[in-house]
């Protein structure tokens, strides 16, 4: 299997299966999702399960059990790519991560594509914010110490140790962005126009 195949059986199984599902050595996706965990940084050993729950962003996600007998999750972009974290994208992660909640509850208001217009379920639309993403993180950063990181326990995230870091970013967020939702398609179009401007 090339890396789009891999990446759309993986999306398959994360995205058909309802949270709660289980997956045994004896199910047909097992032997898969063992080879796909081989790849992550967080592989230790072979687990005896794997399922589906639903994240803090209200989204599939497959999960494991790890040898000490807990459930965590990981990151299919980790699994398919040889990128090193650096501590710019566990940075970046930290700045999407905290203001989760804000897109969690924009995307459940908004059902509309605010480019072609069409109807959206509740869960297939994309919030995307007008002024690029990253130029909030600039403005933000700007004459600002952000300190050390540290990761969520159970996510493959990391947020700034400091609070007030943390609450003076999503105040800044809610103040200063400003969001849409679009469809997929609309979505990507805007993103690689995004990308151009740089």
């Amino acid at each position: 299997m090339n890396r789009a195949e891999i990446e759309e059986r993986a999306r398959k199984i994360r995205n058909d299966n309802p949270p709660g599902s289980i997956f045994d050595a004896y199910h047909p996706d097992y032997a898969f999702l063992v080879d796909l965990l081989r790849r992550h940084e967080k592989y230790v050993a072979d687990p005896d399960f794997f399922g589906i729950r639903r994240n803090s962003w209200q989204r599939n996600e497959i999960i494991y059990l790890t040898p000490d007998g807990k459930w965590d999750n990981f990151s299919l972009k980790k699994c398919l790519s040889s990128r090193v974290v650096t501590d710019a994208s566990k940075r970046a992660s930290a700045f999407r991560y905290l203001i989760r909640q804000q897109v969690i509850d924009f995307r459940m208001k908004n059902h509309q594509c605010a480019c072609c217009g069409a109807t959206l379920a509740q869960h297939e639309g994309q919030v995307d914010h007008i002024l690029p993403f990253r130029s909030l993180v600039s403005e933000f950063c700007q004459d600002r110490t952000l300190g050390p990181l540290i990761r969520v326990p159970e996510e493959s995230v990391y947020i700034f140790q400091d609070w007030e870091t943390q609450k003076d970013w999503i105040d800044f967020h809610a103040k200063n962005c400003s969001l849409q939702i679009l469809c997929t398609d609309c979505h990507l179009r805007k993103t690689k126009a995004d990308l151009l401007t740089v």
